[in-house]
């Protein structure tokens, strides 16, 4: 259900969560709107900061003073003095600590990670076994990577209250490292509530595809990467799980979208790469050459990458589609027009595929030009002008030959 902040007609300031509301506060509604107000903004003005330390100054046990001071100097930058009021707010704060820990997500949800992190450190030396707020703490650690101590917190929550919303998924994506069944079973729970629940759907569905049940891992990665196809080990799962079952052209889209979305300048994936040449092999080339411009040109509404185009083109090259592979180093040039990778790729196409050397030294010129410490790009640019001086006095030497004759 949705959190929301509302002053109430007696003037106290509550939090409203689950449908149940608690006292947390003890100035005035005015001052708490217009703290609200400022910190939203990020307007601070000396008059609320003054107020709210008068009202610290006259109730110590003011709890909600201390939160709001708080915010205002974290927001000022005085991380020490705002830490100091977060820990009296909830020292002074209510009993119950569900209003702290809405407070705490807000603050998460607005990107202001550090004064939310030491709410829930003071909330948890007053609460030290609140399953909601060691959740927080456990999705903040894998968030960090930090599994084994995300195991650990996630664990004691699930013990005091298995049966908080986004608990089980949490403690399933620490799970997916050697302990799929038991993954799997553990985002059910949470899709047995809300079977749209996206987080809980890329477990069971990473899961599921890490057990080799394929048919099932489709089913529930397809609608997460449906909703947001550029994250790339979503793609990279679905991709895997149609090419177990042979769904070939159902998995031509996850496959160039895992390529779009890993794609770094100059650093050339090979072992995307060669998932992709491989289905590639697969399908019919009328059906690659038209549906792949269709995902092209959505991968590009959404986020115009050169260096995915450039890595496609590597991999129609790999895949023996060299006109196709030139027209995607072509767009990574209208692109990035320094990109000097996408210069040499496609010199090498003019000079090696459709033997226009004369455009593929251009291009190596460019690129030479473009980073002339490259020793890779002068060698070719300095051997095709040698072939090409070759060439001429081959020609040359032909001529003198016919005319010998006369």
């Amino acid at each position: 259900m949705k959190k929301q902040i509302w002053i109430s007609a007696t003037c106290l300031l509550f939090l409203s969560v689950n449908g149940q509301n608690y006292c947390f506060a003890q100035i005035s509604s005015e001052l708490v709107k217009r703290a609200q107000a400022e910190i939203q903004d990020s307007r601070l003005t000396e008059k609320t900061l003054q107020d709210l330390q008068q009202a610290v100054q006259s109730n110590e046990r003011d709890a909600d003073a201390h939160l709001y001071l708080g915010l205002m100097l974290e927001r000022m930058g005085l991380k020490d003095e705002a830490y100091a009021q977060y820990a009296l707010a909830v020292k002074y704060g209510p009993q119950n600590p569900d209003a702290l820990v809405a407070l705490v997500k807000k603050e998460i949800k607005q990107g202001h990670i550090p004064s939310a992190i030491q709410m829930l450190r003071s909330g948890l030396d007053k609460f030290p076994n609140n399953p909601e707020m060691l959740l927080i703490v456990g999705d903040y650690l894998i968030q960090n990577k930090q599994m084994d101590e995300a195991r650990t917190v996630l664990e004691t929550a699930f013990k005091v209250k298995a049966d908080i919303f986004g608990l089980p998924t949490s403690l399933g994506q620490i799970y997916l490292n050697g302990h799929q069944t038991r993954a799997v079973k553990l985002a059910s729970m949470d899709l047995a509530k809300d079977p749209k629940f996206d987080r809980a759907l890329r477990v069971r569905g990473v899961a599921y595809m890490m057990l080799g049940d394929y048919q099932k891992a489709i089913i529930d990665l397809k609608p997460v990467f449906d909703n947001a196809p550029n994250v790339p080990g979503i793609a990279e799962g679905l991709f895997d799980s149609y090419m177990s079952v042979k769904n070939y052209k159902e998995a031509l889209r996850p496959g160039i979208f895992m390529l779009a979305f890993t794609a770094l300048p100059d650093v050339s994936n090979a072992r995307l790469q060669d998932k992709l040449v491989h289905l590639l092999d697969k399908l019919p080339f009328d059906y690659v050459q038209t549906q792949s411009a269709q995902i092209e040109k959505e991968i590009d509404e959404r986020s115009p990458i050169a260096a995915f185009h450039l890595q496609l083109g590597q991999v129609f090259d790999k895949a023996g589609h060299h006109q196709m592979a030139m027209s995607q180093y072509q767009r990574a040039i209208e692109l990035d027009p320094k990109y000097v990778q996408a210069y040499y790729q496609l010199g090498l196409d003019y000079e090696s595929k459709t033997n226009d050397w004369r455009k593929a030294l251009g291009c190596y010129q460019t690129a030479h030009f473009l980073r002339s410490w490259d020793a890779k790009i002068y060698l070719s640019y300095l051997r095709l002008l040698d072939r090409m001086h070759n060439k001429n006095n081959d020609l040359a030497q032909k001529t003198k030959s016919l005319f010998r004759g006369f």
